[in-house]
């Protein structure tokens, strides 16, 4: 599990690891980020919520991650986010050095206030943010924008468009569940709204609507012959999302099959972003 979570630093956060072998977290200088690997078992009740030891005085081996740690909280101090990826402990109650069972690649944890006392140092649980959406804030190096002179070696014939034939199996949709459904979520002014981010079909001459019914359970997970449900359950089971909110919600990192749900979504997508006017 160690070499995955160092990928997991690497591949999906985008910051370089000193040693794979003892280094406990990351800076991120672009964005003045620090990524700290946090254990579960170490969270503990705080005045304004939780905290979770991020230093131990009394040091259970000798690695050189105590060091590299103490100055990782130097930064936080001056002022960098910290950020927690939750870890959890072959074997919580080892003295010598922790082996990881598992992490939470979902979401990282924002660290807030500083304490210490005897056993060592603590961070304040601030909230946890999907890491869909750190990723999406990290700053874009110039250098990885590409010029025209690099789009040049690209000057070459492709081709696109031929016809072929293929096969594939196929799940049903029952297309009065779909009627009633939009019935069901259409707004007052006869707009059928995304409940993630509030778009809806501008009035542009398009036909047809735009706003997609989205299963909150995919119907990948349903079994062969299907799921017979009465109609109020199976409309309260589907949720209207734009075209681009219901690519992010089946678009979960690792390929794992299931999707964000509708809190999730809501804390990556911003309110709003594309509304057309009012008509």
């Amino acid at each position: 599990m160690a070499k995955g979570i160092n990928r997991f630093f690497t591949e999906t956060l985008g910051v370089k690891i000193q040693n794979p072998r003892w280094s406990w977290g990351a800076i991120d200088e672009k964005s003045n980020r620090v990524f700290l690997r946090i254990w579960k078992d170490q969270i503990r009740p705080d005045r304004t919520g939780q905290k979770v030891q991020v230093y131990w005085t009394k040091r259970r081996n000798n690695s050189n991650g105590y060091k590299e740690r103490l100055e990782h909280l130097q930064l936080v101090r001056k002022g960098a986010k910290g950020f927690g990826i939750m870890t959890q402990a072959v074997d919580p109650k080892t003295e010598a050095a922790r082996k990881i069972a598992s992490f939470n690649a979902d979401a990282l944890f924002e660290l807030g206030e500083l304490s210490e006392d005897d056993n060592g140092a603590y961070a304040q649980i601030v909230r946890p943010i999907p890491t869909n959406q750190i990723i999406a804030t990290r700053p874009i190096s110039r250098s990885s924008i590409p010029t025209q002179k690099d789009l040049s070696q690209y000057q070459r014939a492709v081709l696109e468009g031929t016809l072929g034939a293929m096969t594939c199996k196929v799940r049903r949709r029952c297309e009065e569940l779909r009627r009633r459904a939009r019935r069901f979520y259409r707004g007052a002014d006869g707009k059928l709204r995304c409940v993630v981010c509030g778009w809806y079909k501008p009035n542009h001459s398009i036909s047809g609507d735009i706003v997609e019914l989205h299963h909150l359970r995919p119907l990948a997970n349903h079994p062969t012959a299907g799921v017979q449900q009465l109609l109020d359950e199976a409309i309260k089971s589907m949720a209207p999302l734009c075209p681009c909110c219901h690519r992010i919600a089946h678009s979960r990192l690792g390929n794992i099959r299931r999707p964000f749900s509708v809190d999730e979504l809501r804390a990556i997508v911003p309110k709003y972003p594309f509304c057309p006017p009012a008509a």
